[in-house]
């Protein structure tokens, strides 16, 4: 036994320098997503800059610390607070948070949760072996009660940051954002083939995608068949001049429209043949459906020489000239590429009012 703890204990040693060295080294590499990931973070939110520097200087001193015999102790004490901190922060995450991102970096971070904490548990473990070789002269209830005492700073220090923060994002009611990890999945991919295609529609069962290049045509999406399938759309007048026309879907409806001809067109995805519900009543820039009979559009007003909003209803343009802001020109300040926000909201409105 007296020839093997030596190797025993520096094989703990090392053991815990790769591990340190490794977790520091890939944090630095992605330092920003290692930042980001802490203020995600339900628990660590609130001090997530300090915490990244912090944490990344600890796991090099110590890493450092291990490689002189004089400092092993203290190394493997710092060690085994370390394993405890990490220890308790999952347990807390998994039981009184809602999320967390992993943020070890490298291959820890694509451990489960489980895998993690056996993972955590066997270094706790080998931290209190290392330290019990280290110093044969601490035995008994000594041993004991200095190692159950470094455990229990580890877990009232990260119990006490979790209250802290939690407090500190709700002071005075701070906005702090936390972003739910796998929010959206990955399902497929397709090759569409050419640019230009925007989402026109999106339902329970289907996705509809609409191209500023061939405007009649429509491809569709099927979430459960994962299949996509091309639609042509028939309107009733072609020999117009045509420039900018825009299609939405929205079941039981599709709509096509361009404001450079005044022209809208509505028809049923039964069928996929429009007919003009519109037709030179007002010329406009941007349109949004609000439902089968109304429609916010964004256009020019000559008697304010500025954008407008308003709303088109069973023949009827009613005009909104103070919904956007003018300042100097009153046409690029009021116009962009939130136009369609801006409508969408003034056609609530008027729905609400």
């Amino acid at each position: 036994m007296r020839k093997v703890t030596p190797i025993l204990q520096t094989l703990i040693c090392y053991l815990f320098i790769v591990l340190f060295v490794y977790a520091a080294v890939s944090k630095l590499i992605d330092f920003e997503t290692f930042q980001t990931q802490l203020g995600q973070s339900p628990l660590l939110a609130s001090y997530a800059i300090p915490i990244s520097y912090i944490v990344i200087t600890i796991e090099l001193v110590t890493a450092v610390l291990l490689m002189f015999d004089r400092f092993r102790i203290i190394a493997l004490q710092i060690s085994l607070l370390l394993m405890v901190m990490f220890t308790t922060y999952i347990v807390i995450i998994l039981n009184f948070t809602a999320f967390t991102p992993c943020s070890c970096g490298g291959v820890l971070e694509k451990l489960g949760w489980t895998e993690h904490l056996i993972f955590n548990g066997v270094f706790v473990g080998l931290a209190l072996i290392g330290i019990r070789i280290a110093n044969n002269s601490q035995v008994g209830k000594r041993y004991i009660i200095q190692q159950s005492i470094i455990i229990l700073i580890g877990i009232v220090s990260i119990s006490i940051l979790y209250g802290l923060s939690e407090k500190k994002s709700q002071y005075n009611n701070a906005f702090t954002r936390k972003y739910i990890p796998h929010l959206a999945e990955k399902q497929t991919t397709f090759d569409l083939e050419s640019t230009g295609y925007y989402i026109a529609g999106i339902d329970s069962c289907y996705l509809y995608l609409a191209n500023t290049e061939t405007p009649l045509f429509l491809k569709r999406y099927d979430y459960l068949a994962n299949q996509m399938k091309d639609i042509k759309l028939e309107i009733e007048q072609y020999n117009l001049p045509y420039k900018r026309v825009i299609a939405y879907v929205q079941i039981p409806y599709f709509y096509l429209g361009d404001g450079s001809v005044g022209i809208l067109f509505r028809g049923k995805i039964d069928d996929w043949k429009a007919k003009t519900i519109s037709k030179g009543e007002v010329y406009y820039n941007q349109f949004v459906v609000a439902d089968s009979s109304k429609f916010g559009i964004a256009t020019y007003s000559t008697k304010v020489k500025a954008n407008v909003l308003g709303l088109l209803s069973e023949h009827q343009l009613q005009l909104n000239y103070n919904s956007l802001e003018k300042k100097l020109d009153g046409t690029f300040e009021s116009d962009g590429l939130d136009m369609q926000t801006k409508i969408g909201v003034l056609v609530k409105l008027h729905f609400y009012n």
